[in-house]
């Protein structure tokens, strides 16, 4: 095999995952099942704390969705098999490189981290600065995702976070963001 085809193999795996995180149809199936278990639980648990026997059906449905989900109902099955298979591979060539995918993992997610934090933060902090200095999350994450790429919006998580820890922010509340130098 030569590198050309091996780049096509990547290539094609690269598509895959793209087209699995983009298939929302069958990932509102799982939200969906997930839904009906925890209601189905929930009743069950209410069976309990009432001292009443809980009914056969109850027992049979809350089984059914539980393997369901076990099953692998969704893209998840297929993309933890893909997943398991590249890991091994992964480790396999970083023994034949001399190398440890650990180490270089956690780099990679540093500096995207790190470029993130450099582009997320300034929006942030002129959203915040529009808003008089402070905000509701509700108000702030929405008007700083109308600026994001799409890989930035699932750093924005953490931004918050990063920023009170620099001094960007105070922690006054967990709802509100406030700019330090405003407050």
């Amino acid at each position: 095999m030569n590198k050309d085809d091996i780049k096509e193999h990547v290539d094609a795996i690269e598509r895959f995952v793209a087209k699995a995180g983009r298939s929302t149809a069958q990932n509102a199936d799982v939200r969906n099942i997930k839904e009906k278990l925890r209601v189905v639980k929930r009743s069950i648990a209410q069976f309990e704390k009432a001292g009443i026997s809980v009914p056969k059906e109850t027992q049979q449905l809350e089984l059914s969705l539980l393997n369901q989900l076990k099953n692998g109902l969704g893209p998840q099955k297929g993309l933890v098999l893909v997943y398991e298979r590249l890991l091994k591979v992964i480790e396999d060539l970083g023994c034949l490189c001399k190398r440890r995918p650990q180490n270089d993992l956690k780099h990679s997610a540093e500096q995207r981290r790190d470029k993130a934090m450099k582009t997320i933060v300034p929006i942030i902090v002129e959203v915040l600065q529009e808003m008089g200095g402070s905000g509701h999350k509700k108000d702030v994450i929405p008007r700083v995702k109308e600026k994001l790429t799409e890989e930035d919006k699932l750093a924005l998580r953490h931004a918050k976070k990063y920023m009170i820890k620099e001094g960007i922010l105070t922690q006054d509340s967990k709802r509100t963001w406030t700019l330090a130098s405003s407050s």
